[in-house]
């Protein structure tokens, strides 16, 4: 049997039921009790209505009744009221019954339909970046389809543009998702959700997904100066301070580490501040990177300069002495000088001036030395040229 517009239904106040007058379009009527809420297939003979039960689902909305067979056929009721029993239509108000015809909506992403509960893909996106996706409404159905706006959006998701409210049959409307990566990288998800008027379909429901990439580097938020600095007194080295790097990322950083290569070799993590530099020029590189194997690296030299003169360890006193027996003159020794130096000695020469004249490399015990009075001079340079 098919539903019957305007026809006579009743409500039962007190056991829940909904009372519809049904008929076969050949004079054949049966008045069919259906349960609020739940599907039944009751039939019940009431005042002289006698036939086969029909198969509904029925629920209210207000006052108003929204009955759908198993066919799929809908009928909507308006203004139902009295009192019902089984016994007949005590006080029967008779509600005007209206054909109702359905929405059904189906969403659409390009040329390909996700269904409720189905899942969508964004791809890989760059952090920093987004990614806009238009999406397609459709009514494929033969009543006016209602859609609540705001889309609803959840994770990394966002509607910047909304479809419209209302899509008559056959229509559809366009609305734009964007998808913008935050960090970390790596898989993402969020949903969509859109409340309908569909009596199947609401809401409708997308899971999206999409991978956030990181393809920015770490940058140096601090990186030294090329650095020089003097030995420290009585060394040939300098302890330096002051050298730390620091380093950020748009998403996070790891450690930083650093190699030295030159004068002065070594590497470690963190800070190389503290590190003993030898004279010379040493390379200091820093080197970061984050989750995603971004790198970036800081280079800086420091340099160690030595400009601490040698000295004389010992230094002759003035010496006299005899001529040699039957000479005018007399080898001399014991009259070296030792010296001393931060970095090492280079060469020490000494000079010969007066009563005696020359120059050598070394000591200059063993020279032989003419009468009278003469000047021995020596001087020392170190392998910095500091003298």
């Amino acid at each position: 049997p098919s539903f019957q517009a305007h026809k006579a239904i009743g409500y039962n106040n007190n056991n829940g039921y909904l009372y519809v007058m049904a008929g076969d379009g050949g004079g054949t009527t049966t008045l069919t009790r259906i349960t609020i809420g739940s599907w039944a297939t009751t039939g019940v003979g009431m005042s002289g209505f006698t036939g086969s039960p029909i198969q509904a689902m029925a629920w209210e909305t207000g006052n108003t009744f929204i009955v759908e067979d198993q066919a799929g056929n809908v009928f909507r009721v308006n203004s139902v009221s009295g009192v019902k029993t089984d016994s007949g239509f005590n006080t029967a108000k008779v509600g005007k019954g209206l054909v109702y015809n359905r929405p059904e909506i189906n969403v659409r992403r390009g040329g390909t339909n996700v269904a409720d509960g189905g899942s969508f893909n964004y791809g890989a996106v760059n952090i920093g970046a987004f990614l806009n996706r238009t999406w397609t409404i459709e009514n494929t159905g033969a009543g006016m389809l209602y859609v609540e706006t705001p889309v609803v959006m959840t994770g990394n998701w966002t509607a910047i543009t909304q479809p419209a409210t209302s899509i008559a049959p056959g229509s559809s409307s366009t609305f734009t998702v964007r998808y913008t990566p935050t960090c970390p990288a790596g898989a993402q998800s969020g949903t969509m959700t859109i409340t309908n008027n569909d009596s199947n379909e609401d809401p409708y429901n997308i899971t999206l997904n999409g991978t956030a990439v990181d393809v920015t580097n770490p940058t140096f938020t601090v990186c030294p100066s090329n650095q020089t600095f003097s030995t420290s007194p009585g060394l040939c080295t300098r302890v330096v301070t002051g050298i730390g790097a620091t380093a950020s990322d748009n998403c996070s950083v790891g450690s930083i580490s650093y190699t030295l290569t030159g004068a002065t070799t070594g590497s470690g993590t963190g800070d190389a501040s503290g590190t003993t530099f030898n004279e010379g020029v040493t390379t200091v590189t820093y080197s970061v990177s984050d989750p995603s194997s971004n790198s970036a690296t800081c280079v800086f030299t420091v340099t160690i300069n030595d400009n601490e003169n040698p000295t004389f360890s010992t230094c002759p006193s003035n010496v006299s002495v005899n001529t040699d027996a039957g000479m005018c003159s007399a080898v001399v020794s014991g009259i070296n000088a030792t010296t001393a130096d931060n970095c090492g000695t280079n060469t020490k020469t000494y000079t010969l001036t007066g009563a005696t004249t020359g120059s050598g490399t070394g000591d200059v015990s063993g020279t032989t030395f003419n009468v009278g009075v003469t000047t021995v001079t020596y001087d020392v340079d170190d392998v910095n040229g500091n003298a």
